[in-house]
């Protein structure tokens, strides 16, 4: 799941949500200095848009080929393994 402004108070709840449902978290943030804090909050990964190409960087996180058409805070990435069927 693809987590727009992660960093606000609803991003981290949207991230905790992710997380008790099995899916796979792509955080996005405007700068890297908030990195090391959203990984530590439990977002599998973190993509600081500012500085990194979030359509490259999306496919690769979620193990898909290419870009996706779009990129919406619904798109979700495969769930892990341990998650409810």
């Amino acid at each position: 799941m693809v987590i727009s402004a992660a960093s606000s108070s609803v991003g981290l709840a949207a991230t905790e949500i992710a997380k008790a449902e099995g899916a796979i978290s792509i955080a996005t943030t405007r700068n890297s200095y908030k990195k090391a804090e959203l990984l530590s909050l439990d977002a599998d990964h973190v993509i600081a848009t500012e500085e990194e190409d979030i359509v490259a960087l999306v496919p690769a996180r979620c193990g898909h080929e290419g870009a996706p058409g779009s990129i919406r805070g619904t798109e979700r990435c495969p769930t892990r393994p341990s998650a409810r069927a």
